[in-house]
């Protein structure tokens, strides 16, 4: 990851996108949309005008935090990649090897929960689009 810039601002802005409001134990979504992978994207503009963008969430962690490593990984412990709360012990980021993030992601339910989000995403499951009728409990099919 870039480095942090040592500039109270740099934070300050930061922290101003993140809801807090659910307190220490909630998940604290980051006042971004989301990139195509579902994480977001925070762009800081330095003083020589280069624009540096950070993964929200592992700059989150890394400002409580920062990873013993540049080869951790910042993992969602919630399963939320708008979340940001860095809080410790929270069950929300923690830093993790590429191994623990495998892992994470081939979990039964974490499985299940990517390739439905993926599915939903794409329009593709009858059951879960604004057009599906396996709720409907008109026959189409039965001549009157």
């Amino acid at each position: 990851m870039k480095p942090v810039p040592d500039d109270p601002k740099f934070v300050e802005r930061f922290n101003a996108y993140i809801d807090t409001s659910g307190g220490v134990d909630a998940c604290w979504p980051i006042g971004l949309a989301p990139g195509e992978d579902g994480y977001a994207t925070w762009t800081w503009t330095g003083p020589d005008g280069e624009r540096l963008k950070y993964r929200a969430h592992r700059l989150a962690l890394t400002l409580v935090q920062p990873p013993p490593s540049e080869s951790l990984y910042a993992l969602h412990g919630c399963d939320n990649r708008m979340c940001c709360n860095p809080t410790p012990n929270s069950g929300h980021l923690y830093w993790g090897t590429a191994a623990d993030n495998a892992a994470d992601r081939d979990r039964p339910w974490r499985r299940w929960q990517l390739r439905n989000q993926r599915t939903l995403a794409t329009g593709q499951l009858g059951l879960f689009t604004p057009t599906s009728t396996m709720f409907d409990d008109t026959d189409t099919t039965s001549a009157g």
